[in-house]
Order: structure tokens, then sequence, then C-alpha cells
């Protein structure tokens, strides 16, 4: 089980990371990582919340999504990520580890490209041996076809992405409910 420190330093080591494209890339990387963070292009790392870890978690279980937010989160209760963090909380993953398959946020709905991942392949590998999860969650699809190709000796289950609860019927948060409820069986 990995240590507060471990995380952050790792956290540490992916934000000085400037292998994908930048409009930033031809600056020093104090300016390049201040204009990344500035504008909301750079890492962002799930944060802890209320009793929920966020990347700080250190539980038997790591959610795994596709990319980070492309805005601020926890604007306010109809978020989707503190509808996830809710129910993540709920359903007793308040230790979980939470990441990104891409480390690095993008624009709104922007595809995210092969090289992408390749780049940041490495840091999600390191993480998961850092964390050393018994089951990986891929939240939503693309997590889940990324996550597949890794051919992990990890267990690797899905949920929908949180981002999709906003257009949810009541009736479909109660089944994306029942979903967390059977991880946690």
């Amino acid at each position: 089980m990995p240590t507060k420190n471990e995380l952050l330093e790792l956290a540490e080591e992916i934000k000085k990371c400037m292998e994908c494209p930048s409009p930033y890339e031809k600056m020093t990387n104090e300016k390049s990582t201040f204009f990344r963070d500035l504008f909301l292009e750079g890492p962002w790392f799930f944060p802890p919340k209320n009793s929920v870890k966020g990347f700080l978690g250190t539980g038997s279980v790591m959610f795994v999504a596709d990319k980070p937010a492309a805005g601020k989160p926890f604007k306010s209760e109809k978020d989707p990520i503190q509808y996830f963090y809710n129910v993540l909380e709920r359903y007793g993953f308040s230790n979980a580890h939470i990441t990104d398959s891409i480390k690095c946020r993008g624009k709104v709905k922007e595809k995210i490209c092969k090289e992408q991942f390749e780049n940041c392949k490495k840091w999600l590998l390191k993480e998961i041996e850092l964390v050393n999860p018994e089951l990986i969650v891929a939240v939503g699809k693309n997590a889940y076809s990324r996550l597949r190709t890794l051919k992990l000796s990890v267990p690797l289950k899905m949920v929908p992405h949180y981002g999709y609860i906003k257009y949810m019927k009541k009736e479909d948060r109660g089944k994306l409910e029942q979903k967390f409820k059977s991880l946690k069986d």
C-alpha cells in the first residue's frame, strides 16, 4: 500500500512531464507548467473531498477514468464529479485510488489521440504498480478499452462514466448505483 508521500511524489513527476505537444513546449518547464495550470491544460488529480481520498486513496480498488475534467470540479451539487464522489462514499469506496488513463486535460469534447495514451501509459503503469490494487474499475467505455490493451493481471470491471449522469433518468441512476453495489459485493 503506497503512502501519501509516495503518491504526492508521483504526482509531482507527472506534472513535470512535457511529452505531449503543447502550445507552451518552447518555454522553460517552470513557465510551461504555470501556463498549463493557468489554462486548465496540465495534469489534474482527483482531489480529496469529504471522505473520498481521490488520487491519494490507497485502498485495494482503483478507479480509472478516461481523461481529466476540462473544467473546475465541484461547481455545484449537480456536478457529475460530485455525484461520482457521493456514490463512491455511499458504497464504501472512500479510500479507493482514483485516476485517469490520460494525465493532461484537454479541451471539452476533444478526442484523445493514440500518442497521448502512449505518452501517459508509463505513468498509469507506475501508478498501478505503486497502488497494487486487487481490482481496477474503468470509469466508462473509453477507459475500459484503453485498460484492456495493457493486458493487466488485475481483474478489470467497468462502470458508466460519471459525465453521463446529467443525462440519466432516475431509474438509470439506480442501475448505475447497483453496479457500484455489485463491485462492493
